[in-house]
C-alpha cells in the first residue's frame, strides 16, 4: 500500500513474507480494491490498518493486503488513502482525516466509517470551541469546499461549535466552478451550535448558521443526507440542515434529505433574523423535493409593528424566504413562533412554485403577518398543500393558509381545529 505520508510501501512477498519497499509504485489508474473490517479499528493510542490494494511490482500487477500496520494518532489523522479524484477519492474514516479536508477543498471524498467528534476540539479551532468550518468565511475572504463529499450513508455525531463565526457547520461554505461540489448520504446526529458574538452593523450574507453547511452556493447539489440537533444564534440567516441557499448563479438542486432541529435565534438586535426555517433559512434559485422537517423553530428580536429597522425575511417550519424556488413533495411538522413573519411551512415566498407540500404545526407572530402554510407572498404559486394545526395566531393579516396572498392557490386546504386569530387588524 503506497502512502503519501511515509513514502513508502507494504507488499507481500514470496507469498509469505512482509516487506517494506521505497521503489514500488502504483500502477496508472490504481484503485483501492477493499477494506478488513476485523483489522481496522480506532485505538486510544494507534490506527491499525489491514486494506486490499492493486499495484504493480517489478512491473507485475498484485492484488495484495497489508499486514496489520499500526500508526500513531499524530501520524494517522494526516494518512489520506485515495488520490482526491472522482473516480479515486480520499478516504475518511477518523475524525482526523475530517478535520484535514480543509487543507485539500478541492478534492473528492468517501466516507467509509462512522465518525464520532464527542470532546474533539478541531485543530484549526480555538480551544474549547469544538468543531471549526471546513471553509467559510476567515477575515472576511470566502474560502470554500468545491469538492464532492460522499457520506455512503455513515454517521458523524456529536458535532458541537460554540463560536462567534460567521459561518458555522460541518461544512462553512460549498460551492462549484467548473465541476458539481456538493454532500450526498451522510447522516449528522446530536449536533450542538451555538453562534454568538459581534453583530454586523447591516444586512450581509456572511452570517449563515446550520447544522451541515451554513453557505450554499451555486453549482452545488445536497441528496440522501439528514442532521439532527440544536443551533442557536443571535443574528443572520439561521438554518437546520444549510445555513442559507442564496447561488449567485445557476439553481442548486436539494433531494431526499431531513431535519430534526430544534432552531433558536434570541437577539437584542433589531439587525438579526434575516430568513429563518428548518430545513434552510432562505431558499433561492433552488429545486426542493421529498425533503421533510420535524421541531421547533423559534425567533425573538425587537420589534416594532409601525416602524422597525429590522431586516425581517421571516420565519418558517421548513424555509424562512424563498424567491425562484420550486418546492416539491415536502414536509414540515414545526412549531412556529417569531416576533416578524411566521408561515408553517414558509415565512415569505416570491416568485416561486409549491407543489404537494404539508405543514403540521401551531403558528405564531407577535408583531407581524401569520400563516398556516406562508405569511405573505408575492407571484407564487400553491398547489395541493395542506395545512393542519391547532391555532394560527398573527398581529397584522393572518390565516389559515396564508395570510396575504399575491399569488394563486389551487386545490389547497387548511384544517384548523382551534382558532385563526389576528390581533389588531385582518384574520
Amino acid at each position: 500500500i503506497y502512502c503519501p505520508l511515509f513514502q513508502k510501501a507494504i507488499i507481500k512477498n514470496d507469498g509469505e513474507n512482509w516487506v517494506e519497499s521505497s521503489n514500488f509504485t502504483m500502477a496508472d489508474g490504481a484503485i483501492f480494491v477493499g477494506l478488513e473490517d476485523d483489522g481496522f479499528w480506532d485505538a486510544d493510542s494507534e490506527l491499525k490498518l489491514s486494506l486490499f490494494f492493486k499495484g504493480t511490482y517489478d512491473g507485475n500487477t498484485y492484488y495484495f493486503q497489508t499486514a496489520e500496520y499500526s500508526f500513531s494518532l499524530e501520524d494517522g489523522k494526516d494518512l489520506l488513502l485515495g488520490q482526491g479524484t472522482i473516480e479515486d477519492p480520499y478516504l475518511v474514516y477518523t475524525k482526523f482525516q475530517l478535520d484535514k479536508i480543509r487543507e485539500h477543498l478541492n478534492s473528492h471524498y468517501k466516507q467509509i466509517r462512522d465518525i464520532d467528534l464527542e470532546g474533539y476540539n478541531s485543530y484549526a479551532a480555538t480551544a474549547g470551541q469544538g468543531w471549526e468550518p471546513i471553509g467559510g468565511y476567515v477575515n472576511d475572504e470566502l474560502i470554500l469546499f468545491t469538492g464532492i463529499y460522499d457520506g455512503c450513508n455513515r454517521t458523524i455525531s456529536n458535532l458541537r461549535m460554540v463560536s462567534a463565526a460567521m459561518t458555522t457547520g460541518l461544512f462553512g461554505a460549498v460551492k462549484g466552478y467548473s465541476t458539481t461540489a456538493g454532500i450526498k448520504n451522510l447522516k449528522l446526529t446530536d449536533c450542538y451550535i451555538e453562534n454568538s458574538g459581534v453583530e454586523p452593523s447591516s444586512y450581509s450574507d456572511k452570517a449563515c448558521q446550520g447544522m451541515l453547511v451554513g453557505y450554499v452556493g451555486g453549482n452545488s447539489e445536497y441528496s440522501g443526507c439528514y442532521a439532527s440537533g440544536t443551533v442557536k444564534a443571535e443574528w443572520g440567516f439561521v438554518g437546520g440542515l444549510l445555513g442559507t441557499i442564496s447561488p449567485t448563479e445557476g439553481r442548486v438542486p436539494v433531494k431526499d434529505c431531513e431535519c430534526d432541529v430544534v432552531l433558536t435565534l434570541e437577539s437584542s438586535s433589531e439587525v438579526s433574523v434575516w430568513g429563518m426555517g428548518g430545513l434552510t433559512s432562505n431558499a433561492f434559485n433552488s429545486d426542493i423535493e421529498n425533503c421533510h422537517v420535524r421541531g421547533k423553530v423559534t425567533s425573538l428580536f425587537p420589534y416594532d409593528p409601525y416602524y422597525s429597522s429590522s431586516s425581517d425575511m421571516g420565519t418558517g417550519g421548513f424555509t424562512g424566504m424563498s424567491m425562484k424556488a420550486n418546492i416539491k413533495n415536502c414536509s414540515a411538522e414545526v412549531e412556529v413562533n417569531s416576533m416578524g413573519m411566521a408561515g408553517g411551512f414558509v415565512g415569505g415566498a416570491m416568485l416561486g412554485n409549491f407543489v404537494n407540500c404539508q405543514s403540521y404545526g401551531n403558528v405564531k407572530s407577535v408583531y407581524n403577518m401569520a400563516g398556516g402554510f406562508c405569511s405573505a407572498t408575492e407571484i407564487a404559486t400553491f398547489k395541493d398543500c395542506v395545512v393542519k394545526a391547532e391555532s394560527v395566531e398573527g398581529y397584522q393579516s393572518t390565516g389559515g393558509f396564508i395570510g396575504m396572498l399575491m399569488g394563486m392557490a389551487q386545490n389547497c386546504s387548511a384544517e384548523i381545529t382551534g382558532q385563526v386569530h389576528s390581533e389588531p387588524n385582518y384574520a
